[in-house]
């Protein structure tokens, strides 16, 4: 662990802190690629914490923020949807046929707008007028 001591005294433990972006950037690809060879999740809709770990994963990898293994950081696509990420992470990852393989699809409504239905639902159950969730 390198130490540098600042005016004043103050000690930052750089070899601290790299470790545990590294540990969370593991745990990051770790989970996505989990997901994409998981045989269960083919042909289903990506939960919204699975496409938020990818698009962190592939914005730690665009950053140079991560040192795991990848095809090239220079290519990288992150404005993508979420079936495009999951393929993106799959190219990135040498996963790409388990990827496309995986059909995975993108939900029919909008994350953000069935989040805010079931919030606006929760605040007035008698509303009625809506359908869905």
């Amino acid at each position: 662990m390198k130490r540098v001591v600042l005016n004043g005294g103050n000690e930052i433990r750089i070899g601290w802190m790299s470790w545990e972006v590294a540990l969370i950037n593991e745990y990051r690809r770790d989970r996505i690629l989990g997901f994409i060879r998981d045989k269960e999740n083919r042909g289903k809709v990506i939960p919204p914490e699975i496409d938020s770990v990818a698009r962190d994963l592939l914005g730690a990898v665009k950053s140079g923020e991560t040192d795991v293994d990848v095809v090239t950081a220079m290519t990288l696509k992150t404005d993508l949807s979420l079936t495009e990420t999951m393929l993106e992470v799959g190219r990135v990852f040498w996963l790409l046929e388990d990827a496309e393989r995986a059909g995975f699809v993108e939900s029919a409504t909008p994350v953000v707008e069935a989040w805010a239905r079931r919030r606006r639902r929760a605040r007035n159950p008698a509303d009625t007028k809506e359908s869905g969730y």
